[in-house]
């Protein structure tokens, strides 16, 4: 068996950029990107999920709390998907806000990051986006991929004292050692 390879980890730091670049931005196009990203985080999104979101998916359950149907998932083997609550506080509120205002001009059956010929965004261009993004907020150094964010949402909740039991749940991962392996090694 080949040993793990950790790879970069996004922070919550970097994701703070993020959302600080969009907000002073405040473009379609910077608000959009950096949502690609805050979802990923938020929800532990692998970037293929995050393509297949439509509007009807996501939902306000109030006080801060959203909710976004994952309705196919890798390790979803009935079709299901699967329903991930995260909480959305303090300037990322802010963000993300204006992306939902965003899409109120889109009907419910579409997807939140069509592309602008409003088809499903290939991977590869949600990837570029996501770059963009990440270049846009002085964060290119960093070495982060679309993994990143879901690895450092998993990593960010094991730290802030979630049980590894709920990290793998919200995760989808079947697992705990396949979980693990997306968790940053900390020092002791």
């Amino acid at each position: 068996m080949l040993p793990v390879t950790h790879r970069k980890k996004a922070t919550q730091e970097d994701v703070d950029a993020v959302v600080q670049w969009a907000l002073k931005e405040d473009t379609a196009t910077a608000i959009t990107e950096s949502s690609i990203i805050l979802l990923l985080f938020l929800a532990f999104l692998r970037i293929s999920e995050a393509a297949n979101i439509r509007k009807s998916h996501l939902e306000d359950n109030g006080g801060g709390t959203s909710g976004v149907k994952i309705p196919k998932t890798k390790t979803d083997q009935r079709g299901k998907g699967s329903i991930v609550a995260f909480n959305v506080k303090g300037v990322e509120s802010i963000l993300w806000n204006k992306f939902i205002d965003i899409t109120t001009q889109r009907n419910k059956n579409q997807l939140i990051f069509a592309n602008p010929a409003d088809r499903k965004p290939k991977t590869d261009e949600l990837r570029k986006r996501i770059n963009a993004g990440l270049k846009n907020a002085g964060l290119s150094h960093k070495g982060l991929t679309s993994h990143s964010f879901r690895g450092g949402a998993a990593t960010t909740a094991l730290r802030r004292g979630v049980s590894q039991e709920d990290i793998k749940r919200v995760g989808r991962w079947k697992s705990t050692s396949v979980m693990l392996s997306y968790i940053e090694p900390t020092a002791m």
